[in-house]
C-alpha cells in the first residue's frame, strides 16, 4: 500500500549549465517559486517569535530585608529571617518598620445653597488679607534684617521669647505699618549702638533721621487703620502698642511711653473682660501666651515708674492674680526656669498693685468714686513723678496719720534703728545661703511704726505676700541652684541671677512701702547684698546692649543706691547704674537712676560718723522727679532734716548729661 506525502514539494529542477537538451529558462519563470519559499520562511520565524516568554511587569516591591534589596532579588520576608539569606549563609538584616499611614481629616459636608445667598458662617470665616510689605528701598531691607538678626533675640532680656523674633515679624506680612515700625526699631538700634561706640557723626545722624521717617510712616498707617474703621484683631492692636512703647522710650519720651503701655494693658484687660473672651485671665484665645506675658512685663514697667491708673483698677487686677494664678499658702511647683520666672513676675505685679492700694489709703483717696478714664494731655512733655503715681517716692502723710516719735522708751525693741549697722561687703558667693531673700516678716521693729499708719488687715495682707516670696524661693531652689552652677555667660545663669535680684528688690519694696523712716532700711542689708552679688555677674551682659523692653538690673540697683547706707554696697550700685548714656530698660534710663542715687549719697555722706553710721535725722528721702530724657535734663526733689527734732526741708537739683 502506498502512502502519499502531503508535504511533497513540487518537483522543480533547475537546469544545469551542461544540459544541452533543455533550453535556457528565463528568470521570470522562477519568480513564483521564490515567492512561495519566502512566505514559508516568514511564517516559521513568526511562529518562533510567538513562543518567546517575556517577564511579567509587576510593581516594584519596596519591602524586604536590606540584603535582598542590595542583591536585587525577591525577598520572601519570612520570620525571623528570609529564606534567601538563610540559604546564602548570611545573617538576615531584618525588615524596616512600616510607616503609619496618616488618615486624612474628614471633609466637612456643607449643604449647597441657592445662588446668590451666603450663610452667616461663611461670612464670618472670610478674612481680608493685606499684601505684606515689599520693601521699596534697599535701606528698608537692611534695617529690617539688622533688627531680625541683631536686635530681636535680646530685646526682652536673657529669657528667650518668640515675641520679637517670630510673632511680630510674621505680622509684617499682613500689616505694613508693623513692618515700618520694626524698620524704625532697627535704625534706632544702629543709632544707639554707634552713639555708644563713637559718639555722634554724620552717618549716625542718618540712622536717626531714617528711623524717625519710618516711625512716621508707621504712625500714619496706624491712624489710617483707625480712621477707616478697618477691622483688626486685638492681637494686632497690642503689637502696634508694644512697638510704639519701644520707640517712644528709645527716644527718651518716658511719659508718652508709659501712657502707651498703660493703654495697651487696659486694652488687654478690657479684652479679657469682654463677654466673648470671658473674665478669666488664663484664657489665651487669639492673644497667645507669649504676647500676653510680654504685656504683663510692660505692666511691671508702669507699676515701677509712672502709673496713672485709678486705684479701682489695681484692686481688680490684684484680685484676678490671686484668684487665677497664685497659689496662696501652697508652695507652687515649677518644671523649669521659665515657670519660675513667670510665677515671680505675677508675684511682683500683685505686690505692686497692693502697694498702690495701700499708698492711696494713706493719702485718703476715695478710689471707689474715681473715674476709670484718664487724659494723656496732663503728661505731655516731661515725666512728672510724685507721691501718688509711683511706688518709691516718700509719702508725706496728713497730720491725722503722723506716727508717734521714736525713742528707746517707746520702741518695742528698746533701740533706735541703725545703732548696730552691718558692715556688709560684696564678696558673697552666688550659691551662698546668705543670698536668700528670706527675712523677718513679723519683725516688731518694722510693724511698730507701720501699725500707726495702716489698718491691721493691710499689714496682715503684706505679711502673706512676703511669705509668698519665701514659697517661691523654696519651690525654685533646685532649679536656681542648677542654673547658677552653669557658666556665668550662659542664658541659664543670667536668668537665675536676674530672678534672684528681682525677688530681693520686690521684698525691699514690699517692706519699704510701710516704712516711715529711712533708717528702717538698715534691717534689709541682706537683700541689698543679694542684689549687688548677682548684678556684678549680670552687668557685663547688659552693658553690651543699648535697650531692653523688660526690667533688668536698673530697678534693683536703684533700690540699693537710694536706701542702702552700707558704703561699699551703695558705691558699687551707683557705679553699675551708669551703664551708658544710651542704655535703657523700657522707661528706666541708666543715667537718670544713677544721678538720683549719687545725689542722695552726696547729701548724706558728709554726716557719716567714724563708725560708718549715717544718723536718722540726716537721711534723705526722694520726694519727686521731673525728667526729660530726650533733652538729657532732670530735676530731682528730696526731703531732708536739718537737725535732731527739726522739720524736713525740700531740696532740689537740676542735672544734665
Amino acid at each position: 500500500m502506498t502512502t502519499t506525502n502531503k508535504n511533497i514539494q513540487p518537483d522543480v529542477r533547475f537546469p544545469r549549465s551542461d544540459d544541452k537538451n533543455n533550453a535556457t529558462i528565463r528568470s521570470s519563470e522562477l519568480l513564483p517559486i521564490r515567492r512561495m519559499i519566502a512566505v514559508d520562511k516568514s511564517k516559521n520565524s513568526t511562529r518562533q517569535k510567538k513562543e518567546i516568554k517575556f517577564r511579567a511587569r509587576l510593581p516594584k516591591v519596596k519591602t524586604g530585608c536590606q540584603n535582598c534589596k542590595i542583591r536585587r532579588i525577591k525577598c520572601d520576608e519570612k520570620l525571623p529571617g528570609c529564606s534567601r539569606c538563610f540559604k546564602f549563609g548570611i545573617l538576615c538584616s531584618g525588615y524596616p518598620k512600616q510607616p503609619e499611614k496618616i488618615k486624612p481629616n474628614p471633609r466637612q459636608i456643607v449643604p449647597i445653597l441657592p445662588k446668590g445667598t451666603i450663610s452667616d458662617r461663611a461670612q464670618g470665616s472670610i478674612v481680608e488679607l493685606y499684601l505684606g510689605p515689599r520693601f521699596t528701598e534697599e535701606l528698608e531691607g537692611r534695617y529690617f534684617k539688622h533688627f531680625c538678626e541683631n536686635v530681636a533675640a535680646g530685646l526682652a532680656g536673657p529669657l528667650q521669647t518668640s515675641v520679637w523674633s517670630e510673632i511680630i515679624p510674621q505680622v509684617c506680612e499682613v500689616e505694613p505699618y508693623i513692618a515700618h515700625g520694626l524698620v524704625a526699631l532697627g535704625a534706632f538700634s544702629k543709632y544707639s549702638k554707634e552713639m555708644v561706640q563713637g559718639g555722634e557723626s554724620p552717618d549716625t545722624k542718618k540712622h536717626l533721621e531714617y528711623a524717625l521717617r519710618e516711625y512716621g510712616k508707621s504712625l500714619r498707617g496706624m491712624q489710617k487703620a483707625i480712621d477707616g474703621n478697618v477691622s483688626r484683631s486685638p492681637r494686632t492692636a497690642l503689637i502696634a502698642c508694644m512697638i510704639v512703647f519701644c520707640i517712644e522710650s528709645l527716644q527718651g519720651h518716658q511719659a508718652s511711653a508709659s501712657i502707651h503701655a498703660t493703654n495697651g494693658i487696659m486694652m488687654l484687660y478690657d479684652y479679657y473682660q469682654s463677654s466673648a473672651a470671658g473674665t478669666e485671665f488664663t484664657k489665651e484665645n487669639v492673644i497667645g501666651p507669649e504676647l500676653r506675658r510680654a504685656f504683663t512685663d510692660l505692666d511691671l514697667q508702669v507699676l515701677h515708674f509712672l502709673d496713672i491708673r485709678p486705684p479701682a483698677h489695681h484692686v481688680i487686677i490684684k484680685e484676678q492674680l490671686n484668684r487665677y494664678h497664685l497659689h496662696g499658702a501652697q508652695v507652687p511647683t515649677f518644671q523649669n526656669i521659665k515657670d519660675s520666672y513667670e510665677y515671680l513676675q505675677m508675684i511682683m505685679r500683685r505686690n505692686l498693685h497692693f502697694i498702690d492700694i495701700a499708698r492711696n489709703l494713706l493719702l485718703e483717696t476715695d478710689f471707689q468714686e474715681q473715674s476709670t478714664t484718664f487724659s494723656p494731655k496732663d503728661w505731655e512733655g516731661a515725666a512728672d513723678l510724685c507721691q501718688n503715681n509711683n511706688p518709691w517716692t516718700q509719702l508725706e502723710p496728713r497730720a491725722s496719720h503722723s506716727p508717734p516719735a521714736l525713742s528707746r522708751d517707746t520702741h518695742p525693741c528698746g533701740k533706735i534703728y541703725g545703732e548696730e549697722e552691718s558692715t556688709a561687703t560684696s564678696q558673697e558667693s552666688p550659691n551662698s545661703p546668705n543670698s536668700s531673700i528670706e527675712g523677718s516678716f513679723a519683725d516688731p521693729c518694722m510693724d511698730y511704726v507701720a501699725a500707726a499708719r495702716f489698718p491691721p488687715e493691710i499689714l496682715r495682707e503684706r505679711d502673706i505676700y512676703l511669705a509668698d516670696l519665701t514659697h517661691w524661693e523654696k519651690a525654685s531652689e533646685l532649679i536656681l541652684q542648677k542654673c547658677l552652677a552653669s557658666p556665668h555667660h550662659s542664658q541659664e545663669f543670667r536668668t537665675a541671677a536676674l530672678l534672684k535680684t528681682h525677688a530681693a528688690a520686690s521684698a525691699i519694696r514690699l517692706h519699704g512701702s510701710f516704712f516711715i523712716d529711712e533708717i528702717q532700711y538698715d534691717q534689709l542689708t541682706h537683700y541689698f547684698q543679694t542684689i549687688i552679688t548677682y548684678c556684678t555677674y549680670l552687668h557685663p551682659y547688659y552693658s553690651t546692649s543699648s535697650y531692653h523692653t523688660n526690667l533688668g538690673i536698673l530697678m534693683p540697683l536703684f533700690e540699693v543706691g537710694t536706701h542702702c547706707r552700707a558704703k561699699i554696697l551703695r558705691d558699687q550700685a551707683i557705679a553699675m547704674s551708669f551703664v551708658s548714656k544710651e542704655y535703657r530698660e523700657g522707661v528706666w534710663d541708666s543715667y537718670v537712676g544713677g544721678f538720683i542715687c549719687k545725689w542722695i549719697r552726696d547729701l548724706e555722706e558728709p554726716w557719716r560718723d567714724e563708725k560708718g553710721h549715717i544718723p536718722a535725722d540726716r537721711r534723705a528721702k526722694i520726694a519727686g522727679l521731673n525728667v526729660v530724657v530726650e533733652k538729657r535734663r532732670a530735676q530731682m526733689f528730696c526731703s531732708q532734716r536739718v537737725g535732731v527734732g527739726r522739720d524736713s526741708v525740700t531740696r532740689d537739683i537740676i542735672v544734665t548729661w
